[in-house]
């Protein structure tokens, strides 16, 4: 591409006018991150991608990172890869402590939506004989027989048969009875329901009620084939303000196949029995190095299966081929966003790590600014794209020429 004197004016007038590159540096869970993954990071992400493909039994993944390294974006890089056959997605630290099931369920289930939740109704009811034609043609429409099936092939399997009860009824009714459907399927997406539509389903309560979200949840990774996989982000922040979280306005309810109470169990002791109580939980949970050996050191106490928890994943800080991945894709994102000529959108990700890419790539930085910015951020992603961003808000207020950038670019940006 000719990229001459006249074509970077028209670039710079873009940088202007359009939305800045490096506004964005800090990666969230609940906001979606495109990116691909670091190209120094792709042997982990396979790494965790053959072990929760490959292992048959629950297993969590703790993931070990400092501050700004990207354990967020990594996190999202487990989000979007096709490698993971699991139906992956983000979970949020829940409102209240009585009620974290059914608010990971609800979380949970906005994701999974309609779609997946009617191929797990389709599959569980098949596996319990809802498939048998009569005479050859007609779909059994026997919902007791299908229930019974279910009910007395799963019970030993969960502590809360009451609760089981109403969860394989409304997951049969969903199924095999059309006149039930659409009440059955606002149940199961873990809707508040009326007296009149429970009634119509022959249970007691929706969701919200003690203990059905976590039957519901562990009903539902026990039986979906693809297995599920839940990303649980900055785990070790998590951990401590749920300690300070208050009780829900929910009326306490009371199972009479237990005691236990949801809000005495701390945030560790909710992942632990979802994993001892699950046949195929996966669970991936990050955390920076301040407080990771007394987390870890709290799941393996409560563990007695050791396999369930992995070795520690820890991410290094990213490489320099790296931040010329970060700077490039972002360049790129800019130009078709705003429709700007530039160079780098004919480079490909192979290209990235080259020795050979020209200074005209990177414009309006050079190679060696990219390279001191790197250095003096000492490989942490946060305080790069921070440094981006300083030298970029400078080009924009004009508070930095273009012509002067090798020589002043160095009062735009810190050293930390």
């Amino acid at each position: 591409m000719n990229f001459d004197s006249v074509q970077k004016k028209k670039f710079m007038n873009k940088l202007f006018y359009g939305l800045p590159p490096f506004d964005q540096f800090v990666a969230k869970g609940d906001l979606e991150e495109t990116e691909d993954i670091f190209l120094s990071r792709k042997e982990v992400m396979k790494k965790i991608s053959n072990q929760i493909n490959n292992t048959k039994h629950s297993l969590l993944i703790p993931v070990i990172g400092e501050t700004g390294n990207g354990k967020t974006h990594f996190m999202w890089g487990i989000k979007n890869t096709f490698n993971i056959e699991a139906f992956t997605t983000f979970i949020a630290l829940p409102r209240s402590k009585d009620k974290f099931y059914y608010y990971v369920y609800s979380d949970f289930l906005e994701e999974f939506a309609t779609s997946h939740l009617r191929e797990f109704t389709q599959n569980f009811g098949d596996q319990f004989g809802a498939n048998e034609h009569l005479f050859g043609f007609f779909r059994t429409h026997n919902t007791v027989k299908v229930f019974m099936n279910a009910y007395e092939s799963l019970k030993d399997e969960f502590r809360y048969k009451t609760a089981l009860e109403q969860c394989v009824s409304v997951t049969i009714s969903h199924l095999m009875n059309p006149e039930k459907f659409q009440v059955a399927e606002r149940w199961l997406l873990g809707e508040l329901m009326e007296f009149d539509d429970l009634f119509v389903l022959n249970v007691n309560e929706d969701l919200s009620g003690k203990h059905l979200a976590e039957t519901m949840l562990q009903l539902l990774i026990n039986n979906y084939n693809p297995g599920i996989l839940l990303l649980f982000d900055d785990f070790d922040k998590a951990s401590h303000e749920y300690s300070s979280l208050g009780t829900s306005y929910f009326e306490d309810d009371f199972d009479d196949d237990s005691e236990n109470n949801e809000e005495d169990e701390t945030l560790i002791e909710k992942i632990v029995n979802l994993l001892v109580h699950s046949n195929n939980f996966k669970v991936v949970i990050s955390m920076g190095f301040a407080d990771a050996e007394n987390i870890l050191s709290a799941f393996k106490e409560k563990l007695a299966d050791k396999s369930l928890m992995s070795d520690p994943i820890s991410l290094t800080n990213i490489t320099l081929n790296d931040v010329y991945q970060l700077y490039l894709e972002r360049l790129k994102k800019f130009c078709y966003a705003n429709k700007a000529n530039h160079p780098v959108i004919e480079l490909s990700l192979n290209d990235y790590t080259s020795q050979n890419i020209s200074d005209t790539l990177f414009y309006p930085l050079t190679k060696d600014i990219i390279n001191h910015i790197y250095e003096v951020s000492d490989g942490n992603a946060r305080r790069v794209l921070k440094n981006f961003k300083r030298i970029f808000d400078a080009l924009i207020f004009d508070e930095l020429k273009v012509e002067n950038l090798n020589i002043e670019y160095k009062n735009h940006i810190s050293t930390f």
